[in-house]
């Protein structure tokens, strides 16, 4: 598991065992540990590159203070919820820290759209670590 959106989809995968009762197919603690060791690998610490670069944080994987994943990345959640608060643009959203250059008319729509997702979930984040 090299890329954040394919431990995503282990992650989820774990999730949706456990819901169904059928996580006796694999040995969870196993696959929760490594889990947790290839999300720590993936969250990007270097938090200056949280704004310029299309990069993995910790809202990637941690959506509540109960996720398997906050006690070992609750600084780092932390900080991801202060530069969200601070991170508002003139515009009054949250522009995408990537853009697709090679697409200017396709990109002029869809960053729009990218604004929104990233409006949702930048205050479920916020407001499932800090409380407010």
């Amino acid at each position: 598991m090299e890329s954040m959106h394919e431990t995503f989809c282990f992650m989820r995968l774990g999730q949706y065992c456990k819901r169904a009762s059928v996580d006796h197919l694999f040995d969870p603690n196993l696959f929760e540990s490594q889990l947790r060791r290839q999300v720590s690998m993936l969250i990007e610490k270097d938090t200056t590159a949280w704004q310029t670069e299309y990069v993995c944080k910790p809202s990637f994987f941690i959506r509540s203070r109960d996720s398997i994943l906050y006690p070992d990345h609750r600084e780092l959640a932390a900080l991801e919820a202060d530069f969200i608060r601070n991170g508002i643009g003139s515009e009054g959203v949250w522009d995408p820290s990537w853009q697709w250059a090679e697409y200017p008319n396709e990109w002029a729509v869809s960053k729009k759209w990218w604004q929104g997702d990233i409006a949702v979930k930048n205050l479920l984040f916020v407001e499932a670590i800090s409380g407010s």
